[in-house]
């Protein structure tokens, strides 16, 4: 909140991408009522022109562990 109180009008935007994404694979432009409430940052929309699917593969029922996958095309 502090970032748009010393500057306002400014964009803030999380871009999310491995290094196979060359860039960024998708985007979301972040504001004070997003911040305050989400527990965690969204990863965003897929960029235009490409598709995301994530898949989570459930590695043990008892501790809650999980692989998580992010497919881009």
């Amino acid at each position: 909140e502090m970032l748009w109180r010393l500057f306002p009008g400014c964009k803030v935007v999380n871009a999310y991408g491995p290094t196979e994404a060359t860039v960024y694979a998708t985007k979301i432009e972040i504001t004070p009522d997003l911040l305050s409430s989400s527990i965690s940052l969204p990863i965003g929309l897929p960029k235009t022109g490409s598709q995301i699917i994530i898949e989570k593969e459930i590695l043990s029922k008892k501790n809650n562990n999980a692989t998580i996958k992010l497919m881009i095309s």
